[in-house]
């Protein structure tokens, strides 16, 4: 390394034509200013985006950890309460600020559950949701195996937020500051020159509609960019800005949720496998259904499960209770064959909720790539408009001028 990097300096100083200790020292100096006013905030930047866009496999990483810790307490036969505080106590900073909270909170007598939503943003309130459930019903290991699959969403997450994070980097602020400054300073000169050399002519059709429409093309871009940056901020935020909108807006967070056709079916799915573990474990089926509606954490999902408790109530059967669950009105008869089956609930819909998983991924890969290109074609056809109208002009002050 040494050696490569003495021959690189050699042959600059052969280029320069100077072997001087001067020449030396300034070229030294050159390469030290050089890095620290370029090389060191591009490397803070890169490590800026990594870390924002890494945040929701930090996030899956934890809650993976902390179900995998309650496991470890539950084969132990301990409880998970005891595990929290044992973990807690080894005093290792690796655990975080926020667990040791947890175990505080855990020493002062509440539940688990409790205790997680003293810390908001520890773990996402569906997984809270369910550990409520599992703590209620008396089945928290199976629990934690829907929970677990739940945590690795963050994936899907990740590789959509790269496509949002590269429009965000690029299309958002670059559009608009370019736009902004054509129409407040090259247009109205282009247009002065032109007018002055054909008064008696008017501007090129495109040109005008550019010229005289510049304002709108510029508030284009600043209304997608508003959009990409609020969309950032749900990226970033995750389940603590989540629990905050929902104090602050009420129920629209959860419908908004519900609407996005690939939370939608996630919802579906975590709802199926809860309810699946639930009726093995022989739980009733209205109670199995209010619980597994109460784990979504999803206001919408859980009035449905309270229709669907009614519905029971009045003597209809599970598969036509369940038929406004999910969308595709599959649940229901997915329910009746299992019924009749002898392997279990769980075992019946592992291929529904493996279907239901992919989807959901399928959708939001393909919702993030759809964005991405739609944003670049109109940033792309938005450019050649203003260069075509912009060459345009140029060519008519041109023919002006030599018939001048």
């Amino acid at each position: 390394m040494n050696e490569a990097f003495q021959s690189l300096c050699n042959a600059l100083l052969l280029v320069a034509g100077e072997t001087s200790p001067a020449y030396l020292l300034r070229l030294s100096l050159f390469l030290i200013l050089w890095a620290l006013l370029w090389l060191v905030p591009m490397a803070g930047l890169f490590y800026v985006a990594y870390y924002l866009l890494s945040l929701p496999l930090r996030r899956r990483e934890r809650a993976r950890f902390f179900l995998g810790m309650l496991e470890a307490a539950l084969a132990r036969g301990q409880s998970p309460e005891h595990g929290i505080i044992a973990a807690s106590s080894s005093r290792d900073p690796g655990l975080g600020v926020r667990f040791h909270l947890l175990a505080a909170h855990v020493e002062l007598g509440l539940h688990l559950d409790e205790a997680l939503r003293r810390v908001p943003g520890f773990l996402p309130l569906q997984v809270i949701a369910m550990l409520q459930v599992g703590r209620e019903t008396g089945n928290l290991p199976g629990i934690l195996e829907a929970a677990r699959k739940l945590a690795e969403d963050g994936r899907s997450q990740v590789r959509s937020g790269a496509n949002y994070l590269l429009l965000l980097l690029l299309f958002s602020p670059g559009v608009p500051l370019v736009l902004g400054t054509l129409s407040t300073f090259v247009f109205p000169r282009l247009r002065t020159i032109f007018e002055g050399l054909a008064p008696t002519q008017s501007l090129p059709w495109l040109a005008r509609t550019v010229f005289e429409g510049a304002w709108w093309l510029q508030w284009i871009p600043i209304v997608l960019s508003l959009a990409i940056v609020a969309a950032a901020i749900c990226y970033l935020g995750g389940p603590r800005l989540f629990s905050w909108a929902s104090n602050l807006f009420g129920d629209l967070p959860h419908r908004l949720s519900d609407a996005v056709p690939w939370r939608r079916k996630r919802l579906e799915r975590d709802f199926t496998f809860v309810l699946a573990l639930l009726l093995d474990a022989g739980v009733p089926e209205p109670t199995a259904v209010r619980f597994a509606a109460n784990s979504t954490a999803n206001v919408v999902f859980m009035r449905r499960g309270d229709a669907a408790v009614a519905r029971l109530s009045g003597g209809t059967t599970l598969a036509d209770a369940l038929a406004g669950m999910d969308e595709s009105k599959q649940l229901g008869w997915r329910l009746a064959n299992a019924a009749h089956g002898s392997t279990g609930f769980v075992q019946a819909l592992a291929g529904w909720i493996e279907a239901l998983d992919a989807k959901a991924f399928q959708e939001e890969q393909s919702a993030a790539q759809v964005t991405t290109t739609a944003l670049v074609l109109f940033n792309g056809a938005l450019v050649g408009v203003v260069a075509v109208a912009v060459f345009q002009l140029l060519i008519g002050i041109c023919r002006e001028g030599i018939l001048w």
